[in-house]
């Protein structure tokens, strides 16, 4: 899909493998059968991102399944979760991993957990798919001490995600509604992040924020030039932005 977290094409091309780009549909959602139409014979990986990362859309469990069973021979369904933590119902890809699925899932402690800059993540898949990761395996990322430590004890303190949860969700609602007091369109999807359609070329309001150290993103890079990529803070700083924006527009 495209708009996307980029580094998966970005590493194909690198590689002098085609990566496939595929529009999102309406509201930043992936779009399940123009990913099918896509595929070929030669297709050997599908990246979604779940949700979707900058548009916050996530695919359910018969999309998914849908693409599973779209797969060609020899493929690997490459599912980022990086965001799953904030998804309501919950629902991962995991579920066909269980089956032996060609289905690998990436997992990380930089969103929910709070530990960006230990770049600390994790890979699930069934034996075949991670044999198959293991040798095309060219570098070394293994992690550092501070991050071995860091993580069992972050994994342990749910209490911690779980209300990290709950403020994104409140500053979701908090955000929506005073942005469509302004006159702004946010996309309707549960992530620590949303799309919000300004109505209006959004790179001048995003540089005056900037000029308040207020750092929201242009959609311009992503072909969205009405919209800024915001992420949800506190109360208290998610009414500074609306406050400060409200000034703009």
């Amino acid at each position: 899909p495209t708009p996307t977290y980029g580094w998966s094409a970005g590493v194909a091309e690198s590689m002098g493998r085609e990566a496939v780009r595929v529009p999102l549909g309406q509201l930043g959602t992936v779009d399940v059968a123009g990913l099918k139409r896509a595929m070929t014979a030669e297709t050997r990986i599908l990246y979604i991102a779940n949700p979707n990362n900058p548009t916050g859309a996530a695919l359910d469990q018969d999309a998914v399944g849908e693409l599973v069973e779209a797969l060609p021979e020899g493929a690997i369904f490459l599912v980022d979760e990086a965001y799953h933590d904030f998804l309501p119902d919950g629902k991962s890809a995991l579920d066909f991993v269980r089956r032996d699925a060609p289905v690998l899932v990436l997992r990380t402690y930089s969103k929910a957990f709070g530990l960006a800059g230990l770049r600390l993540g994790y890979a699930i898949g069934p034996d075949a798919v991670i044999e198959k990761v293991k040798s095309v395996w060219w570098g070394d990322f293994g992690i550092n001490s501070a991050a071995h430590i860091a993580g069992p004890v972050a994994l342990a303190d749910q209490d911690h995600v779980h209300r990290y949860i709950r403020i994104v969700d409140e500053g979701l609602d908090q955000l929506r509604t005073g942005l469509k007091a302004l006159g702004g369109e946010p996309f309707p999807h549960r992530a620590p992040f949303f799309m919000v359609d300004m109505k209006q070329r959004a790179r001048p309001i995003v540089r005056q924020l900037l000029e308040k150290e207020i750092f929201v993103r242009d959609g311009s890079s992503w072909d969205m030039p009405s919209f800024m990529r915001v992420s949800v803070g506190t109360a208290e700083e998610n009414d500074i932005f609306l406050k400060a924006l409200k000034k703009l527009v």
